[in-house]
C-alpha cells in the first residue's frame, strides 16, 4: 500500500483589529478638584526614594497619564486618578504611594 504523504497546509492569516480603548465618559464629578497637588505627590514619594528619583517617577507618571506639570494648583479628581494609576503601574514604592492616594482619592 502507498502511503499517502499529509498535505502542505499554510497558516491563514486572520485580520485582526487593532484593541479599542475603554473610554469612560466624564462625569461632573471628575471636574471637581481634589486637595492634592505635584508638591504633596513629591513629598509622599520621597519618603518612599530619593529626591532625584522621586522626581523622576512623578514626572514619567504625569506625562502617561498625560497632565501638564503644575506646581501649585491642586488637579481634577480625573487627573490625579490616571497619576495614581500610572504610579501603580510602574511599580514598587510608587505603587504603594499611587494606590495609597488612590484609596484616598476615590475611596
Amino acid at each position: 500500500m502507498e502511503e499517502k504523504k499529509p498535505a502542505k497546509t499554510r497558516a491563514k492569516k486572520v485580520k485582526v483589529a487593532p484593541p479599542v480603548p475603554e473610554v469612560i465618559p466624564d462625569t461632573p464629578a471628575d471636574n471637581e478638584l481634589v486637595t492634592l497637588n505635584e508638591k504633596e505627590l513629591l513629598k509622599r514619594l520621597t519618603e518612599k526614594v530619593s529626591h532625584f528619583d522621586a522626581e523622576m517617577i512623578l514626572e514619567a507618571a504625569m506625562i502617561t497619564a498625560g497632565v501638564a506639570r503644575k506646581t501649585d494648583e491642586c488637579f481634577k479628581k480625573k487627573e490625579a486618578r490616571n497619576i495614581c494609576l500610572a504610579l501603580i503601574k510602574r511599580g514598587g514604592p510608587a505603587f504603594a504611594v499611587g494606590a495609597k492616594v488612590y484609596r484616598e482619592i476615590v475611596g
